[in-house]
């Protein structure tokens, strides 16, 4: 049964009977259509407002259902659970339709290696809004699977549509999603590769990746201080988050470049970091040198500060003060603090409270 809002429409045609009828001259009538044109426009927006509103009401949890597996160019392997293409259209596209809402990929443009996506959702008074292009590339002969170059395809056409759809549907899965698991083996069929979401779009020995996109998040902090946080994924699956702009800026020019960058990423608690980005053929990429974190005795020199500059008496009240100076920088523990951000964290906390 539908649950379509009732909204009240224009009779374009009723108004120009009646402005006929009564003798309207042409331009008050051609004002009149344009009027009734616009009404129905607007209409047609709000019907759209109210049936997402009510289709993030009633969308079930969207689960990870697939699980993929990754080895590094260290030889480590590690394995993280998403959720598929499959899994994401079964639970929304009920709830979509119960509320005149509908979903389809379009194709802005084409390109020889890449895979470009945007997801439009349509609404039945003829509204629609789009995501943003998704660009995917199509792994190559560096690619460690054993997919085949038809499979590469497939992977990289359903990446795209999945992450085009969460995009525009504003959807969250369950936390610490990562990326399409295992590429099918060889020899496993297109059909299989059209939405086999168990594979990352390419693996590369040197562990780079490209950009394929920079979100950004802002919010406002209790003393009142703006904060802008910018997510980086990459197309091996691999995402992290920073607050540096100049880093965020860089991550925005590798994708519009299509270079290839090997990103620093370390993790703390549920987030992870993105603590450097350099060109693959940077001598700075190597990840292992790239990130340096502070010592023991920085460590205590920071409780020490705290305790000496007014945030609180108790060592509860010095704990929450390091914990929130941390948090700011999107930090959890005090021994994952790289040696780039020690002078700035230490300086807000000489600052003390009052002064933040």
């Amino acid at each position: 049964m539908s649950t379509l809002p009732a909204v009240r429409t224009i009779d374009a045609q009723a108004l120009l009977a009646q402005a006929i009828d009564k003798g309207t001259d042409v331009d008050t009538l051609e004002r009149l259509v344009a009027l009734g044109k616009d009404m129905l426009e607007l209409q047609a927006r709000q019907a759209f407002a109210e049936a997402m509103a009510a289709f993030h009401r009633d969308c079930p949890t969207i689960h990870k259902n697939a699980t993929g597996n990754i080895t590094t160019r260290t030889g480590a392997a590690f394995s993280y659970r998403y959720p598929s293409l499959d899994e994401i259209m079964r639970k929304v596209r009920p709830v979509l339709g119960l509320h005149g809402l509908s979903v389809s990929w379009r194709i802005p443009r084409t390109e020889p290696d890449k895979v470009v996506r945007v997801c439009r959702i349509s609404h039945a008074l003829g509204h629609y809004e789009e995501s943003g292009e998704v660009v995917i590339p199509i792994g190559g002969p560096e690619d460690r699977s054993a997919a085949t170059p038809a499979q590469r395809v497939g992977i990289a056409i359903s990446y795209a549509e999945r992450y085009s759809v969460k995009d525009v549907l504003g959807l969250a899965p369950e936390m610490g999603e990562d990326t399409d698991g295992n590429v099918p083996a060889a020899g496993g069929g297109e059909e299989q590769s059209r939405h086999d979401d168990r594979a990352p779009v390419v693996q590369r020995a040197d562990g780079s990746a490209v950009v394929v996109n920079v979100d950004t998040k802002t919010g406002t902090r209790k003393s009142g201080e703006t904060w802008t946080r910018y997510l980086v994924r990459f197309d091996d699956g691999r995402e992290g988050s920073t607050f540096d702009e100049p880093r965020a800026r860089a991550a925005q020019q590798a994708q519009q470049n299509g270079e290839l960058m090997i990103p620093t990423l370390k993790q703390s608690g549920e987030y992870v970091n993105l603590l450097g980005l350099f060109p693959a053929e940077s001598p700075e990429s190597n990840p292992a040198d790239a990130v340096t974190l502070i010592s023991e005795k920085q460590q205590k020199m920071l409780h020490a500060v705290i305790r000496g500059s007014g945030w609180g008496t108790t060592d509860q009240d010095h704990e929450t003060a390091l914990h929130d100076l941390l948090a700011k920088r999107q930090i959890t523990h005090l021994r994952d603090v790289p040696e780039a951000l020690f002078d700035d964290i230490l300086q807000d906390a000489k600052a003390g409270p009052k002064k933040k």
